[in-house]
């Protein structure tokens, strides 16, 4: 489901063969010349199940390990849920958050929009993947991005407040971002199939 034309998932190390559990690493070959393969540990797993033994909510989230240049985590999250009118869907969210080291920000800042909109199409093609698998239909689709400065002074970040004693964050802001936006997302999957 995660596979998209900007990256490939493959367990590096698995507690479980079927299932995602807190502790296992994932490789993550970004498909593009001259880049590395990325690692990152799977650091939240939660799966929810009625009754009946069926799933019907889950979370995973996975972050870079020390010494990447983009501190960041990633959550996956669906539920299942029902309207008023009885019908059932399925509320899929990504949320990401990361903060890239300064040094290298300051290199790629002239390419940033064009990271970032590889970055929504990596999405958009997840979302595809997910109405692929389920056979579903999109209802509704789309992208809220806040995008903070990325400086240091004294050796002290100015925009994310380091939250030491919870290892599934890696800071909480503290001041508004520097710019939103909201887009719609096209749930398209991935063109290399």
């Amino acid at each position: 489901m995660y596979n998209t034309d900007y990256g490939k998932f493959k367990f590096e190390k698995q507690a479980n063969r079927n299932t995602i559990s807190v502790g296992d690493y994932m490789r993550i070959d970004p498909a593009q010349k001259g880049l590395a393969d990325i690692f990152v540990k799977v650091v939240a797993a939660d799966i929810t199940k009625d009754k009946g033994g069926n799933v019907t909510a889950f979370s995973f989230q996975f972050r870079t390990l020390e010494g990447h240049v983009e501190v960041g985590e990633i959550t996956f999250s669906a539920k299942t849920m029902t309207d008023k009118q009885g019908n059932s869907f399925l509320h899929f969210m990504i949320e990401s958050t990361s903060q890239i080291d300064p040094a290298v920000g300051q290199l790629i800042s002239g390419i940033s929009d064009n990271i970032r909109n590889q970055q929504m199409d990596t999405w958009s093609q997840t979302m595809g993947n997910v109405l692929k698998i389920t056979g579903g239909e999109k209802k509704q689709s789309d992208v809220y991005v806040e995008t903070y400065e990325n400086y240091e002074e004294g050796g002290q970040s100015n925009d994310f407040k380091p939250i030491n004693d919870n290892p599934n964050t890696i800071g909480k802001p503290i001041k508004f971002p520097k710019k939103t936006e909201q887009r719609d997302l096209p749930a398209t999957p991935p063109k290399k199939g």
